[in-house]
């Protein structure tokens, strides 16, 4: 495409004039030259687009891998099945939006458990910063005697009925 073209020409030109003029001498003619740059920068584009596809469905694998591992230490942290599962996931979701973090070459387990770690922690502190709650169960306890207001309520319908029904029954 045009806007494509002009793009890429722009982008290389921005890069260094070097490109376009080399390309233009040895094509011979600025309009081939400007075609032949733009079809490298976008193969070279589409070539980015893909290997990042590549490694991203590499970095899935990788840490799908560390899974076993990453609940067994949060079930060493927490010691509930359901609250372990709750910081895995969460490791998970930090893992993922902060990949780009990740030095290259380092180990990503290690790095997911310190991920894990500081999740953990971060909780535990929020959990002390917070006052306990009481279940409502607890703050609102049955009285151990029933109330007699609705007895005497009762009597006095009952006496005002009576009053009203004639005197031979």
């Amino acid at each position: 495409s045009r806007t494509g073209i002009i793009h890429a020409v722009e982008v290389l030109t921005s890069v260094g004039e070097y490109f376009y003029h080399r390309a233009q001498v040895l094509i011979g003619n600025k309009p081939q030259a400007a075609r032949a740059i733009a079809f490298l920068y976008l193969a070279h584009r589409q070539a980015n687009q893909t290997n990042r596809r590549r490694h991203q469905q590499q970095t899935m694998h990788d840490l799908i891998e560390h899974l076993p591992r990453l609940r067994r230490y949060a079930r060493a942290l927490t010691g509930d099945r359901f609250a372990a599962d709750d910081l895995v996931q969460d490791t998970m979701e930090r893992a993922l939006s902060r990949f780009s973090l990740f030095r290259q070459g380092s180990k990503l387990d290690a790095w997911l458990m310190t991920l894990m770690h500081n999740i953990f922690v971060n909780q535990l502190r929020a959990q002390a910063a917070r006052p306990p709650s009481d279940p409502l169960d607890e703050q609102f306890v049955e009285p151990a005697v029933p109330g007699t207001q609705g007895d005497a309520l009762a009597l006095r319908d009952l006496a005002s009925a009576l009053a009203q029904l004639p005197h031979e029954q």
